[in-house]
């Protein structure tokens, strides 16, 4: 009888271990099917790739068009307010130049490129300069604040002089002194805020 019990238990512990072995054998399986999914999720993004960026080697940016006389350059582009979306027509006549030079011809990515990079560049410059000139008005009132500072504690000392002037003088100084330090004083204040 033991040898029953003990082969059953042998069994029910075979079975749990089958049962663990299926369940993750089914994890494995759906993991799979997951990455076999994102894979052609994958070969899907790169097809599409590739047919546009054969798209964009047959040309120039769509609605980008250049004068070679007067270098003007025109660029098509469509805005539908309503729906919200913007692009170029797909039908695109050959445009005038603007300034009456004849037709003008697509640009090519290279041109288009380099226009970009020195409209980058040019934006550049006008944030750093501006940056520059925030600091300078930054330093400037950083300066202004420290005069009104001055100013004020000058008039501040010029007040207390002027009570002690008013009030009866200490046995040291005499009020002529006192007149005098607040001439000066003042004197000075009005040439500090010239």
């Amino acid at each position: 009888m033991e040898a029953e019990e003990r082969l059953r238990e042998l069994i029910a512990d075979r079975d749990k271990e089958i049962a663990e072995l299926r369940a993750e054998n089914e994890k494995l399986g759906k993991a799979m099917f997951d990455d076999v999914k994102i894979i052609n999720d994958v070969c899907v993004e790169r097809d599409v790739f590739k047919a546009e960026n054969e798209r964009l080697k047959a040309g120039g940016p769509p609605g980008a068009w250049h004068c070679d006389e007067c270098n003007f350059f025109l660029g098509t582009t469509v805005i539908d307010v309503a729906g919200g979306r913007m692009g170029t027509p797909l039908v695109e006549e050959v445009p005038t130049c603007g300034n009456g030079c004849g037709l003008m011809r697509r640009e090519t990515w290279m041109e288009y490129r380099k226009g970009v990079g020195a409209t980058i560049k040019r934006l550049h410059e006008f944030c750093e300069e501006r940056e520059a000139e925030a600091d300078r008005l930054k330093e400037g009132i950083h300066e202004g604040e420290q005069q009104r500072h001055l100013i004020l504690a000058q008039v501040a000392t010029a007040a207390s002089m002027c009570t002690g002037v008013l009030s009866p003088p200490p046995a040291v100084d005499s009020t002529a002194d006192r007149l005098i330090k607040v001439e000066a004083l003042l004197s000075s204040l009005v040439k500090a805020h010239r």
